[in-house]
Parts: C-alpha cells; structure tokens; sequence
C-alpha cells in the first residue's frame, strides 16, 4: 500500500488527479483483497471446528434454516446448542458406548454412506423427497383406515395420481409424484409404523394418567380365529380419553386364565401398572368372572382394590335370550318366510321383482338365525338404534342409564298410540259399519 502511495505521489507532477484516483482505487483493492482473506480463514475455521465433529460420530446439517448435528449411527439429531464436544461426546458415550473407541474413519465411512440419505439441502434428496415420503404415509394411513389390500397403492393409486397431473399439469410435475414410493412392502412397512407410533402415543397417556380402567371382549373372527381386544380409558389433557390399547389372538383355549396371560404379559413388555388398574369391564362370561379361574379373579390377585362390572349391551343380548312366548312366536315367524325366501334362487330373483314393484329400500334378505335374534337389528330399527347408541366411544353408566330410560318412556309411549289405534280402529269400523246400515233399504213384512 506504501509503495502504490509513493507511486502515485511521485506522478503527481504528470497528473495529480489521476495518480490520486490511483491511490484511492489501490486503497480499496487491499481492503477487498483483506475482507476475501479473513472469509476464508473464518471459513478454514468453521469446517475445521466441522471435522472436530466426525470423531464424535456428528455431522453438522441444515434442519429448518438452523445448523444441528446429527449422529450418523442412529441418524438422531441434536438441538443447536448441542454442537459442542462435551456434549457430542456425551451422546457416543451413553448410546453407541461399544462405539466410542472407534477411529474417525469408520465414522467417515458412515458420513459418506449418511450423505446420500439424509434430508436436507446437501444430502442427494432435497426437501421434495421428504414431501414424497410424507405423501406415502398418508396413503398408506388412507389404506388403513379404507381396509384395503397392499398392493392397491402401486397397482391402483399411483397410477392415478401420476396420469391426473400429468393430464392437469404436464409431465415435468407428473415425475415428482414417481417418487412416491407404494409398493406392497413400503405401504405394509408404512402401516407397521404409524401403528407403532400410535401404539407409543397411548402408552405414553395411560403411563402419566394417575389411573385407568380397561374393558376385555374376545370374539371369533370370520377365518375362526380368537380375537382379545382391550380398550382403555385413562386421563389425559384433564379429560377422559378411550382408546384401543391392544388387540392380541388366542392361539389355542379362550379360558379366563388365557386372557389374563395376554393382558399380564402386555403389561409387563410396555411397562404398565397394575397398581393404577381401577376398574374392568368383560362381556360378563362365565370365563371372565368366574369366582375361582376367571379372569376378574386373577386381576383382583394384583390389584384387590379393582371394580369390575360386565358390559350393557352384553346384558341386552341376554335378555333378547329369554323373549317372551308371544314375541318370539312372531319372530319365528319372521325368520321361516325370510329363510323361505333366501333357500331358492328363484324365490329370491321373485322377492327382489316384488321389492322393486313396490318401491322398497332393500331387494335382498340375509338369512335369520338366533345370533341375530340376539340382538334383535335385523327386525327392528328402534332396538337397532338402542344399540348403536350404547356402542358410542366415551360413553359411561349414566349416559346409558338414560339412553335406556328414554328408550322405555318411547316404549310407553308407543303403547299408548297403539291402544289409541286400535280404538279409533274399532270406532271407524262401527261408524262404517252404522253408515251402512243405514244407508240399506228398509223392507216392511
């Protein structure tokens, strides 16, 4: 810089105002060339702080515009504050302890491997194959709910979607959605962890609820195969939640002590306490509340303090049991034109002629046994509702306390209609029947 001054006063003589714009320019180039070198020291600097993190087993990525490590083991990332050793050691230490005497080329090797999964801006998918990602689990949470096989995202649902965009938005849009990922073993794979992480989730509120109460129903499937299901209802957010907690197959016996194996060992894997059980609810079997082996039995031996009680509307298919002579006279009745009519394949294409001629809702019967007299759905709709409505999620005794007590006052008042009826029936039939004969000729002997 002195030298470009003398230069420049020494041609002053020639021309001062450009041996002094000479100067100035000269001046500014230095600063440049100074601000260019301490960028690159600082930058020297930053990525060798960066290299003091791979001997830790860290990388340092971009997550949301913020610089976190990541742990190129157990890909778990770090808070910013975190990029420190003290701490980045702390992690090798206490999670990946057979690691920590690891040379830095084998967390190399696992960098190098890492940078071509990861999911931020330097990793060889950018933030659209996190958004493809994304849109596979919700597809597969859609295939879920919809009970629908695997193979119907790749077969079915993402042709669709890549032939829509590529009609409404050309074929550059319609490549993106090719990497959506929905083949049979990604969408099951998909559904196994959503489940899993539902599964936690529910875990994690029945374990900081200060107690709660569970409700065991087993039942055959259609393929014959015992299902247990456990509800539970615990405290969360300071209301009461339900949830289903677990759903476990009987392999050989349905007996009381079977159940309470599923339900003891599901505890003990997911750590939960029998001391916060305070209630349970079964189907009132002779299996689950049997005074000796039955299944309250062996939940009162871990927690004596435990109120049990049998479901509602597994009561109301015990009274459906025992109908009465006249009711069950009529419903027999019911049930021989029904499976009449469903015995022929004739008899059925003329039933379905006669419902259609006549405007019904319905063109085709199910056959009618005592299973599905028990609950009585099939005949009538009113008892049909009654059960819907003892089936709502969340419901407790004094919600069905008066849910049945409306149900009895309709049936009183049903009752009343019908006398009502059947008086202003016989009422029209003798005033039909006086307008009759009086409007008849009289004939005199």
């Amino acid at each position: 810089m002195i030298m470009v001054f003398i230069l420049a006063t020494h041609n002053r003589e020639h021309n001062g105002f450009i041996a002094f714009r000479t100067a100035v320019v000269a001046y500014r180039l230095v600063n440049e060339l100074r601000k260019l070198v301490r960028s690159d020291y600082l930058y020297d600097s930053l990525e060798k702080e960066k290299v003091k993190y791979i001997k830790y087993g860290f990388v340092a990525i971009e997550k949301n515009g913020i610089e976190v490590p990541q742990c190129v083991v157990c890909l778990d990332t770090l808070s910013n504050d975190a990029l420190r050793p003290t701490r980045l050691q702390r992690h090798l230490h206490h999670h990946h302890p057979e690691l920590s005497k690891k040379p830095v080329e084998y967390f190399c090797a696992k960098r190098d491997s890492l940078s071509q999964m990861r999911l931020d801006k330097k990793g060889k998918y950018n933030q659209e194959t996190a958004k493809a990602v994304k849109v596979s689990y919700e597809i597969a949470m859609l295939i879920a709910k919809n009970k629908k096989p695997h193979t119907i995202g790749e077969n079915l649902v993402k042709p669709c979607i890549v032939n829509a965009v590529k009609i409404l938005l050309g074929d550059d849009m319609a490549k993106q959605f090719k990497n959506i990922s929905l083949s049979d073993s990604t969408v099951k794979r998909r559904i196994d962890e959503l489940a899993d992480d539902i599964k936690q989730q529910v875990l994690e509120k029945v374990k900081c609820s200060p107690f709660f109460a569970i409700s065991c129903d087993e039942s055959t499937d259609q393929a014959n195969c015992a299902q247990l299901i456990v509800y539970a209802r615990f405290i969360a957010n300071n209301t009461i939640e339900e949830e289903l907690l677990f759903s476990e197959p009987l392999k050989t016996t349905t007996k009381g002590a079977d159940v309470f194996q599923a339900v003891s060992q599901f505890f003990e894997v997911n750590g939960l306490m029998w001391e916060k059980l305070v209630g349970v609810c079964t189907d009132g079997a002779p299996a689950m509340l049997g005074s000796r082996s039955g299944f309250v039995k062996m939940v009162k031996s871990k927690n004596p303090s435990i109120f049990a009680m049998h479901s509602v509307i597994h009561r109301q298919a015990l009274v459906a049991k025992t109908l009465p002579d006249d009711l069950r006279e009529d419903l027999n009745f019911a049930v021989e034109v029904v499976n009449y009519v469903k015995s022929s394949a004739l008899n059925t294409r003329l039933f379905a002629v006669l419902c259609e001629s006549l405007n019904a809702d319905h063109m085709a019967l199910l056959y009618h046994t005592e299973l599905s007299l028990a609950y009585l759905a099939d005949i009538f709709e009113a008892l049909n509702s009654l059960n819907l409505k003892l089936q709502r999620a969340n419901a407790n005794d004094m919600a069905h306390y008066d849910i049945v007590q409306s149900f009895i006052a309709k049936i009183s008042l049903w009752n009343v209609l019908l006398w009502k009826l059947a008086w202003l029936d016989a009422t029209i039939k003798q005033y039909v029947a006086l307008r009759t004969l009086n409007t008849c000729p009289t004939t005199f002997y």
